[in-house]
């Protein structure tokens, strides 16, 4: 919660907005009560990114049984700068090894072709695209028994 200021920033960053599916502005409180909610959800595995101590990202993982949906965050002076793909990995390798989840799905809008080539990048492959929230987006799956060995590990 110390770091939640900068998240929700980071979350209301005109170009986060733009490339998330829901794109209206996040008011303080409901990211507040958005945040302690997530914080305190047993299927929420949520990572904040260091850099020298400074938080320049974040990464969140909502499980489902052995599937786990995956969202991230660069603070946008670290977009464009192959960190994505980095804290992809970092994050996924972490969640192996924490947890028996077995495949991780991104869903990134069509027109959002940096997170896609991040997810590209970490190793997701794509899928058939689907019907999310009333709008078309692009399916990315991770698969435990392709990419990782047992430990979480590339």
């Amino acid at each position: 919660m110390t770091d939640g200021a900068s998240i929700w920033g980071w979350a209301n960053d005109p170009a986060t907005r733009q490339a998330s599916l829901q794109s209206d502005p996040i008011t303080w409180e409901q990211h507040l009560a958005w945040l302690a909610a997530k914080l305190a959800n047993p299927q929420t595995r949520y990572y904040l990114a260091l850099d020298q101590d400074q938080p320049i990202g974040e990464i969140r993982f909502d499980l489902d049984g052995q599937k786990a949906v995956v969202s991230l965050t660069l603070a946008p002076a670290q977009r464009g700068q192959g960190r994505a793909a980095t804290l992809i990995n970092l994050g996924v390798e972490r969640l192996m090894a924490e947890t028996a989840t077995e495949e991780v799905y991104a869903f990134v809008k069509p027109d959002n072709i940096a997170s896609a080539k991040a997810f590209l990048k970490a190793g997701f492959q794509e899928c058939e695209a689907v019907i999310l929230r009333e709008q078309p987006v692009r399916r990315f799956v991770l698969e435990r028994n392709t990419n990782l060995d047992s430990a979480g590990n590339r």
